[in-house]
Parts: C-alpha cells; sequence; structure tokens
C-alpha cells in the first residue's frame, strides 16, 4: 500500500487544491462545518456540525450503529479515527486512539485533544479535512 504524502509542502499543495474546488461549491455550508476532499475525485464535500461528529473508516448502519457518522474508505484511517464535539462553546476534536494519528495544521507531534479554530486544517489517514468555523 501507498502511504499518502505528509510533508509540509504536500499538505499545503492539496491545501491550495482543496480551496480551489471550495470555491467552485455552488452552495457553501451554512454554520459550522468539517469540508473534506472526496477520496478518489475531484470534489469536496462537506458535514454540518452539530454536538458530536465521529469519523473513521467504520460507517454507521444497522450492523454497526456505534459506526462513524463521516466514513471513508481508507486503508490508513482507523475505524473510529477522531471525533468533534462542541463542548463548553468550543469545538473540541479528539483522536480516538487512532493507528496513524490525527495531525492538526501538520503538527508532526500529532494531538490527543485540540480545540479547533477557523481554518485549522486536519489530516487523518489520507484524508485532509478543513473546519469552517462559525
Amino acid at each position: 500500500m501507498r502511504r499518502a504524502d505528509t510533508s509540509t509542502h504536500a499538505v499545503l499543495k492539496r491545501v491550495r487544491h482543496f480551496n480551489q474546488l471550495y470555491e467552485a461549491l455552488p452552495q457553501k455550508p451554512e454554520g459550522p462545518a468539517l469540508l473534506y476532499e472526496e477520496p478518489g475525485s475531484d470534489s469536496v464535500g462537506y458535514h454540518l456540525l452539530g454536538d458530536r461528529l465521529v469519523v473513521g473508516r467504520l460507517p454507521k448502519n444497522e450492523r454497526n450503529p456505534t459506526g462513524c457518522d463521516l466514513a471513508f474508505k481508507d486503508d490508513q484511517m482507523s475505524r473510529t479515527h477522531f471525533e468533534i464535539s462542541f463542548t463548553d462553546g468550543f469545538y473540541v476534536l479528539r483522536d480516538l486512539q487512532s493507528r496513524n494519528g490525527t495531525f492538526v495544521n501538520n503538527d508532526p507531534q500529532g494531538m490527543r485533544e485540540q480545540t479547533l479554530k477557523a481554518g485549522d486544517v486536519i489530516l487523518a489517514g489520507s484524508v485532509v479535512f478543513v473546519f469552517t468555523g462559525d
């Protein structure tokens, strides 16, 4: 399996491309959202944020009622990779003991828990996300 290039240059290049795709969206999210580049395509998707969002490989369905709200077919992502919850007036990102870590703004140390700010870039597996804020 080929691992995604997570160098700062590669991530910045993906974010620039991502921003171009986002600007082309016919309808932008209204309210806080998690944007992501659709794996294997040239489009951007988004998920509006509520009280809690779990992201990973395992989709939520009848067989897996505790699966992820937002699931990706990405071997580098854990079954339940990270969650974003609304806590004390802030959106907080928590790594769920993922195998490959969760990185915010390409910090090489990764993170376990971090309050998000508008524009934060999140890397989980080979998927790049952007937190829009309010």
